[in-house]
């Protein structure tokens, strides 16, 4: 069995025809085959206290996704209304320098570097 983190509002899945509730933590021990199969739906495996991402594109995608929601529901309507009426070509600037920024964080995300579930 291993610990998986479902994506943030999600209280239940079904597998094989069996519903599996999920605690309010987020947090539900699974066999690791249907570990596995999650992963493309955005659950991450818990190891010790670091999450491991599932290690494919999609899973990467929602992560950044579900933290960037986050951060836009604590701005203020103004912030996010000058985001939203940015030039096409600003824009572009401000999401590519997202890159550059993580480059200063390496050590604080090498556990989200994993290709594999480890």
């Amino acid at each position: 069995m291993v610990k998986i983190v479902a994506p943030k509002g999600t209280t239940s899945f079904s597998v094989n025809g069996m519903e599996i509730k999920i605690g309010k933590d987020g947090i539900v021990d699974v066999p690791e085959n249907i570990a596995n199969e999650l992963r493309s739906h955005g659950f991450e495996r818990l190891e010790g206290d670091a999450k491991v991402l599932a290690g494919n594109r999609s899973a990467l995608i929602t992560r950044f996704i579900k933290y960037a929601r986050e951060t836009a529901e604590k701005m203020t309507d103004d912030q996010l209304y000058k985001i939203a009426e940015l030039p096409p070509e600003v824009a572009d600037k401000v999401w590519g320098t997202f890159g550059k920024a993580l480059e200063a964080f390496k050590g604080e995300t090498a556990a989200t570097n994993s290709t594999d579930w480890k």
